[in-house]
């Protein structure tokens, strides 16, 4: 049986494999999802339809000729009835038409398909025409209606479409647009090219649309596909070497001589080897990248939830140090009155004992306004009021308010200037305030002998204003220095010179003093045993 391969006919078998990559491509990459699947149908009968013109042109024998003649018309009936089910489909995952509508969608079709076998039926003869395509002799009723059922059945599919459309969100409102029009385009094409035209006795372009369908294919897989950009990688590579290979094939089928065959055949193999390599490295790398993906999304979800933990957590310490505040400020305002003697002399036993209860509740005081404080900043709740003020006036204040404390527990409190003044800065009084009394605290809780410094100086040339708190006492390691501003951190031994310590005093000095223009706080020693140095700096006004 004499078959012709020509030029055009080698475009509609490309054109029917590539359609049958798409669908197979991406129905494998999701194989329960209900519109991959539904889409791998519809581009099965497209490419039946590219198969059946492809047999019809080739074929020679007139018989041969008429039998895949029916075959095109019997493959493009489907077209239709799948375009509907993927048009209904879209873009959900499972669920379809009920089994009653698509057995009511298929009753039709099935007399139209006899209607098309049957000799003497829709199709009745295929005449070569010298110059021309060849010709179908048709049974002019049967025909008008078949062309009824096409525009019919496209419709509804069309109607599904708008429908969501006109209801969709951006994102799938984008997608649903892209396989509008490349459908309409397509299907226009084919509907003209194969139907209105050969209606018409006109068949010179009834091989366009079997061709120009692979614009409807590649449409509506792009919407697919528009959000999976790694599978498009994929999808662009595999549908490069199909058509490629296609391309050496039909060298191969149409090649005048052996030597050529060969040759062909041998490039064949080698595209084939090779191309199976390149595609398992390209998935391989497009699974790392999906499932970085995946785990970052994950790691987002998760950041959100802490995030909302957090925030839920700052929340309820603040709520707490609150509740655990006014009752505490009782307690320490009654045991000062005691120990002040306002409800009369209390025997020294006493006394000691709410001397105890005094400093206890004042260090818990200052480390439930710590927590306060924290929480504030993490709410992002901390408000600043800035004056332009003399900084060595407040550290001087300061540390009258402190003197007693330094002197009760045997330690020198020392005030040197550089006879600079006055130290104006642009500061929040009551946040540096806090500042320097959290360093002298710590300075006297860690120094169980010896003296405090206190300097303050201003550099002309940098224009800053710096205040140390220089101590005698325990000294830190280096590694205790880099970890001394974080939240809850404290010296190894630390236990051993203060129980009562939270690690968050300092912690909350640097937020307060980073939050002033130039601000920044840092500490120095030498090493355990040779005391401490802690610098506040701020920017001069």
């Amino acid at each position: 049986m004499i078959f012709n391969l020509d030029v055009i006919n080698a475009l509609v078998a490309i054109a029917a494999v590539v359609n049958t990559g798409y669908g197979l491509i991406i129905y494998s990459r999701h194989r329960d999802n209900k519109t991959n699947l539904m889409f791998f149908l519809l581009t099965l009968a497209v490419s039946s339809w590219g198969v059946g013109m492809f047999f019809y042109r080739g074929f020679a024998d007139r018989e041969a000729a008429i039998l895949a003649a029916r075959l095109l018309y019997v493959g493009a009936s489907f077209i239709p009835l799948a375009f509907i089910h993927f048009a209904y489909t879209f873009p959900r995952e499972t669920g379809g038409l009920s089994r009653s509508v698509s057995l009511g969608l298929l009753l039709p079709l099935v007399p139209l398909i006899i209607a098309i076998l049957l000799p003497g039926g829709l199709i009745r003869d295929v005449l070569p025409v010298t110059g021309d395509e060849r010709h179908i002799v048709f049974n002019q009723l049967l025909h008008a209606l078949y062309g009824v059922y096409i525009f019919a059945y496209f419709a509804v599919g069309y109607a599904f479409l708008i429908k969501k459309y006109l209801v969709a969100e951006r994102a799938l409102r984008f997608q649903i647009a892209y396989i509008l029009v490349g459908t309409f385009t397509a299907t226009c094409i084919g509907v003209v090219t194969n139907l209105v035209l050969p209606f018409l006795g006109i068949f010179s372009l009834n091989w366009v649309g079997q061709v120009g369908i692979v614009a409807m294919i590649m449409a509506i897989s792009y919407a697919i596909l528009k959000h999976h950009l790694f599978d498009v990688r994929v999808i662009a590579t595999e549908l490069f070497l199909f058509t490629l290979w296609m391309f050496i094939l039909v060298r191969v089928l149409i090649a005048n001589n052996v030597q050529d065959r060969i040759i062909d055949s041998t490039l064949f193999a080698a595209t084939v080897v090779v191309g199976g390599f390149l595609i398992r490295s390209v998935l391989k790398e497009v699974e790392a990248r999906e499932q970085i993906e995946k785990l970052a999304l994950e790691l987002s979800t998760a950041n959100e939830k802490l995030k909302e933990v957090d925030r839920l957590k700052s929340e309820f310490l603040s709520m707490g140090t609150h509740q655990l505040r006014s009752p505490l400020t009782a307690v320490k305002g009654y045991a000062s009155l005691i120990l002040e003697g306002s409800f009369g002399k209390a025997p020294k036993a006493i006394e000691e004992a709410v001397e105890r209860i005094y400093q206890s509740s004042r260090s818990m005081a200052n480390t439930i306004e710590d927590f306060l404080t924290i929480s504030r900043i993490e709410q992002n709740r901390m408000k600043y009021e800035f004056a332009v003020t003399d900084l060595g006036k407040v550290v001087k204040d300061v540390m009258a308010e402190l003197l007693p404390n330094a002197l009760k527990a045997g330690l020198q409190l020392t005030y040197v200037d550089d006879k600079k003044g006055p130290y104006n800065a642009n500061i929040d009084i009551g946040k540096i305030r806090q500042v320097i009394i959290n360093f002298l605290d710590n300075a006297m809780k860690y120094t169980p002998k010896g003296s405090i410094t206190v300097r303050v100086g201003r550099n002309d040339a940098t224009k800053k204003i710096l205040v140390s708190f220089v101590d005698t006492g325990v000294g830190m390691t280096k590694e205790t220095i880099e970890r001394l501003f974080q939240r809850f951190s404290r010296a190894t031994d630390a236990n051993k010179v203060n129980v009562m310590g939270t690690g968050l005093g300092l912690f909350v000095a640097k937020e307060m003093v980073t939050a002033h223009k130039g601000g920044r706080v840092w500490a120095e020693s030498e090493g355990p045993g040779k005391g401490s140095q802690f610098y506040l700096e701020l920017d001069a006004a």
